[in-house]
Order: structure tokens, then C-alpha cells, then sequence
């Protein structure tokens, strides 16, 4: 098929796209999209397991294919032990034990956002979640308070920097010149931008991308400045802990380095979570038992009394729905792998210099693993039922998996605990398109609900 077919067709309906191929032309297939390598497709979860399993010399990660400008020394473009020492850094910030100290702001900026909805109107579940997630992420991980002037200073240029650069016409853009040229173009025009030269014709997408990040490093390098000069005494958020951190032999983490980190986590944390929250909530409404399933876990958890957002974790059965949610619709469809060493895959010998695609979306939707996979039945996570983490994958896996993985999953529970405590919503999208929006799969529309009724 020529590439650009396979690409319109892969962003009008990944999940249906790449159902199809594997039907085609089984557990092992390729994909070629417009001036990008071949890309070495494998769904067998035993492939999906060895690709994830690479040690750090048999893959590299500094030239995917990613058009957003996060900065260079960002730990998604590391590699081998550049990439272990920053992992290293940024682990602390999300242990568990750090994390119950953002529950508080979690739960009030979602209440926020509730109580600002307007009964009886429809809505789209993706700006609530949207708006959410971002303040959560300017409390949690900037130290910035989202109602403050410098707050909503903060969240506009996030917003047009990640409207403008997440939207359709900009990932066709990374296809017509590399998603990777196009990611080193919008990185010199950032740091041109961050001096002033806007240039001509500052409407021009890649230029308000690189005019809105500019324009929000700006604020975070202030930030970093303030948080070195004062100290950071009484501060739990992201920056100041980063500013504080040291890597092994006592050095301390660059300016630079320290604002590549905090955009990713941004990025990392924002998108991907909001588009899971949303998934989720399209799944448990569909399923009256599911959402009678939270609702009672609730009652019986909390009783009159209401939500405790630092007992959570007790929530298993809202758990198990969300990652039964994530095992239907994963945000994101299969981490690049570079080769640096030749690997098999399903007997095929994939020579290196290859990129391959493990595809978490098909490896968990195989009936062999998971029977009747296209039900909805979160009962597959509880008890002696929970799947290993050889054949479930959200989150990626081995050396590379999400580090904000567990700051992820301790903010969805909190959100929806909270969602489903105080609201009933209408499902007004009944059959969603999944589309290729920006870095993750998302509803076509949105997903629009209405709320129906507020204790």
C-alpha cells in the first residue's frame, strides 16, 4: 500500500488499522509511513516481552520520530547510561511516599473543575479531564498555584503551545519532513524565539509552537532561578525537588536539563493521562454493572463520611475498571524501538538499524491470553485473576517504562473516585472513533457527556 495511504489510514482509526494488518498478515508485519523507515511491526506478547526486555546497547532512542520540541537533553531522547543517570534522578519525585503528599491538590482541583460544570449541559469529557490534569500538573509538578496570575499565564502558553503542536496538520507536517527534522526545526526556532526573534509571519504553526514554549520556559526558568536563590524549604512540588537533586558523584542538574525534564513530565503527564481518564469513562458508562461496581466499592469504603483521597488505593474495583479500560483503548499505541543488534521475532531474523514496534494495543487483545478480549470485564485484574506483566503493557516496559506510571495511576484514582462520588453522566458518544491526536489515541469528538445529577 503507498505510505501515505498507510498513513491516512493509520490516523483516521489506529486500533481498526492495525487489527486489520495483524489479520492480514499475522503476528509479525511492517508499516511504511511517508519519509520514515520501515517499521517492524510484532503484536505475540513473547515479542512484545523481548523487545521490552533489550538491554540498553541493543536499542537506541535519540532519533524517533517525534516532532515535539521537548528539549534535547530530554530523558525520552537518552540513551544507554545518559539515560539511566536521569532516570535515576527523576524517580524519587514519584514514589508513592511522595506522591500522597499531592493527593490533597488532586482531589481539590478536581472539585474545581466539578463544580464549575453546569447541570443538564453537555460537555466533552476530554476538557474536563484536560483541565483537571493541568492543574494538577502546575500544583504538583511546577509549584505553581493555576488560579494565580502567573498560574493562567502558565496555562495559556501550555495550551497554545500543545493545541498547536498536537493537532493533525502538524503530525502531517512531521510526516511530509521526519517527524525528527521537523523536532530540531522547532527546537532552533524555540531558542530564537526565547530571544526575541520571533521572525516573520509569527501566525505560522511552527512558530506559535515555538513562541508559546519560549514563552513558557521563560516563566519556568524564573522559577528555577527563585527556587535556587530562596531554597526550597516547605516546597514538595517537581522543580524544587529537582533543584535539590544531585546525581551520583554530587552534581547537580543543569538549568537546562532540569526544564527539558519538567516539559516532559508535562507532556508525559497531561495528554496521556487525560486520554486514558477519558477512555475509562466511556468504558464504565457503557457498563451500567461497572458503574454500580465503583459506586458500591464507595459506599462500603467510605461510608457517609466521603471520600478519603489518601485511601485510594483501597478503591480495587475502580482500579481494575481503569486498567480493564487501558487494556481495550492504551492511549498509546507501541514505543519505538530503534535496533542496534539483530533480534527475532516470531522466527523472523530483524536485522539492526531497524525500528520495531511493540504493539501494546493487539498484545492485549489476544484471546489466548485474554478470553472473550473484546468484553469489558475488569473481574480479569481482582484477585487471582490479575494478569502478569508480561502480557498487560500500558505503560510500555523494561528499561524505558513510563516513569510516571504510578503518579498516573494514583492521580486516576482520585479523579474518578471523586467523578463518580459526586456526579451521574449521560453518555452522548455511544460509538467513538479512536484517532491519532498528537502523541496518543483519543475519541474523535471528545467524548461528549451530559451531567445529569450532583449530590
Amino acid at each position: 500500500m503507498p505510505s501515505v495511504k498507510q498513513a491516512v489510514s493509520f490516523g483516521q482509526n489506529p486500533y481498526r488499522y492495525l487489527a486489520e494488518c495483524r489479520a492480514a498478515y499475522g503476528d509479525v508485519f511492517t508499516l511504511q509511513l511517508p519519509r520514515d523507515p520501515v517499521r517492524v511491526v510484532a503484536c505475540a506478547p513473547q515479542d512484545v516481552k523481548a523487545i521490552f526486555a533489550l538491554k540498553a546497547d541493543e536499542f537506541r532512542s535519540d532519533e524517533i520520530s517525534l516532532h515535539l520540541n521537548l528539549g534535547d537533553q530530554s530523558v525520552l531522547f537518552a540513551d544507554g547510561e545518559r539515560h539511566r543517570r536521569k532516570r535515576q534522578i527523576l524517580a524519587p519525585p514519584m514514589h508513592i511516599a511522595k506522591l500522597r503528599t499531592y493527593a490533597a491538590a488532586m482531589l481539590r482541583r478536581t472539585d474545581d473543575h466539578l463544580d464549575a460544570l453546569q447541570l443538564d449541559a453537555p460537555c466533552t469529557a476530554f476538557d474536563l479531564f484536560r483541565s483537571i490534569t493541568l492543574d494538577v500538573i502546575l500544583e504538583t509538578v511546577f509549584g505553581v498555584d493555576p488560579t494565580s496570575t502567573k498560574g493562567r499565564s502558565m496555562t495559556a502558553h501550555l495550551v497554545e503551545w500543545l493545541e498547536t503542536a498536537l493537532t493533525p496538520g502538524m503530525f502531517a507536517l512531521s510526516l511530509a519532513m521526519r517527524g525528527t527534522v521537523l523536532r530540531r526545526v522547532l527546537e532552533r526556532r524555540t531558542e530564537r524565539a526565547g530571544q526575541g526573534d520571533y521572525g516573520r509571519g509569527s501566525s505560522l504553526p511552527w512558530r506559535k509552537v515555538a513562541r508559546a514554549k519560549a514563552d513558557l520556559l521563560a516563566l519556568l526558568r524564573a522559577d528555577v532561578a527563585r527556587c535556587r536563590s530562596e531554597g526550597s524549604r516547605g516546597r514538595t512540588d517537581v522543580l524544587a525537588l529537582l533543584v535539590d537533586a544531585r546525581y551520583e558523584d554530587g552534581e547537580p542538574m543543569g538549568e537546562d536539563d532540569i526544564l527539558d525534564q519538567l516539559v516532559t513530565m508535562l507532556v508525559g503527564g497531561f495528554e496521556t493521562t487525560t486520554n486514558t481518564l477519558v477512555w475509562a469513562l466511556f468504558h464504565i458508562l457503557r457498563n451500567p454493572a461497572a458503574l454500580a461496581g465503583i459506586q458500591a466499592e464507595l459506599a462500603k469504603t467510605f461510608g457517609t463520611e466521603g471520600l478519603d483521597e489518601n485511601r485510594c488505593a483501597e478503591l480495587t474495583y475502580l482500579d481494575a475498571c481503569i486498567r480493564e479500560s487501558m487494556r481495550l483503548s492504551p492511549i498509546s499505541i507501541a514505543p519505538t524501538r530503534e535496533l542496534t543488534k539483530p533480534m527475532s521475532l516470531s522466527g523472523h531474523e530483524i536485522p539492526a538499524g531497524t525500528i520495531v514496534w511493540p504493539c501494546i494495543y493487539l498484545a492485549q487483545r489476544r484471546a489466548e491470553t485474554w478470553p472473550d478480549p473484546e468484553r469489558f470485564d475488569p473481574q480479569r485484574f481482582l484477585g487471582k485473576h490479575a494478569p502478569k506483566s508480561n502480557v498487560f503493557f500500558p505503560y510500555g516496559g523494561g528499561r524505558r517504562r513510563c516513569i510516571g506510571a504510578t503518579y498516573a495511576q494514583f492521580e486516576m484514582r482520585i479523579v474518578m473516585a471523586r467523578l463518580f462520588e459526586r456526579c451521574e453522566f449521560e453518555l452522548l458518544t455511544h460509538e467513538p472513533s479512536p484517532e491519532m491526536v498528537g502523541l496518543t489515541v483519543s475519541p474523535q469528538d471528545n467524548l461528549r457527556v451530559r451531567l445529569c445529577a450532583r449530590a
